[in-house]
């Protein structure tokens, strides 16, 4: 149990916690804005939200700590500062990944419509986004109300007393947003390899020479980070019997998880030099790393084209 020293203490601790991230925050907005015009921008936003992604459990963690001690009182300055901590730390990872998938969508019409001349071609993507990515929101969002409707009413507690356990207006507009980001990257994804597959099938070819080792080992890095919270999680609820940090079904566990691997996917392709992807050198949809012979005229032109990179 927390005294009521300790408590003034705690908050004390978490009041300063939050002005140190908020300046941070702001210090990394700065920087990140200045390299938003150079070449190395999608990398800096990899790393920001790398930093963003493992910090958003600090006040997770510290939240769960001072709600193990509580007194009567429970604390409550402590965890509003440690909630509005969250909230700040969500709402710039969110920042940062909007601003990525702008950067991707930039980058990929970019490669797929050089001339800038299909308007109709356009659109169309645009049209495909927004379905895809209403249906996958749509789906998502009515299995986990569903699911959270039925686990609430098999509680025998209150809204307020059920701290991790109740469907909150701000608990629903994160993890709302969180769908969204992930639904657009599935959208993009399935629309840029299909353009890839329609106008140049050498997809498979630039997984592999277009990004460094660098680049991969920061996803793997990344998709490190991120699944390790998760399975702490799942490893304390089932040694306890309490969900420490459960939000709307299971997504919050595991969605980080999937995204990081669409976002992976994506940035595999669009991180490579544009020589890899000029349509005048583009390897022909019958091109098979198995069968040479199958190599059209063009390949000598784009093999030089990789061995330059």
């Amino acid at each position: 149990m927390l005294t009521s020293g300790a408590s003034a203490q705690f908050s004390i601790i978490a009041l300063v916690a939050l002005a140190c991230s908020v300046i941070l925050a702001l210090v990394i907005v700065t920087v990140s804005l200045t390299v938003i015009r150079d070449s190395s921008s999608l990398l800096a936003l990899l790393l920001v939200s790398m930093f963003l992604n493992v910090t958003v459990h600090v006040p997770d963690s510290l939240m769960w700590v001072s709600l193990m001690n509580r007194e009567e009182d429970r604390t409550q300055l402590a965890i509003n500062l440690l909630y509005y901590w969250g909230t700040v730390i969500h709402c710039l990872t969110t920042f940062y990944d909007i601003c990525t998938i702008a950067i991707l969508a930039k980058k990929s019409l970019n490669l797929a419509f050089p001339n800038r001349d299909s308007k109709r071609d356009v659109r169309t993507i645009l049209i495909g986004l927004a379905l895809v990515s209403v249906t996958i929101i749509s789906l998502i969002v009515l299995a986990d109300v569903f699911s959270e409707i039925a686990r609430i009413s098999s509680l025998d507690c209150s809204s307020r007393d059920c701290l991790y356990g109740k469907w909150s207006i701000g608990s629903a507009f994160f993890t709302a947003t969180k769908l969204v980001i992930t639904a657009f990257f599935v959208a993009l994804g399935i629309w840029f390899l299909v353009l890839s597959h329609k106008r140049r099938s050498s997809v498979g070819v630039a997984f592999e020479r277009s990004v460094n080792r660098f680049v991969k080992c920061l996803f793997l890095l990344r998709l490190f980070f991120e699944s390790i919270p998760f399975l702490l999680d799942i490893v304390l609820s089932r040694i306890i019997n309490l969900e420490v940090a459960e939000s709307i079904g299971p997504y919050q566990r595991f969605g980080i998880v999937i995204d990081t691997f669409l976002i992976a996917m994506i940035f595999y392709v669009l991180l490579g030099q544009k020589n890899a992807y000029n349509l005048t050198t583009r390897v022909q949809s019958t091109f098979t790393l198995e069968k040479r012979s199958n190599i059209s005229p063009n390949m000598g032109m784009f093999r030089n084209s990789i061995t330059k990179l």
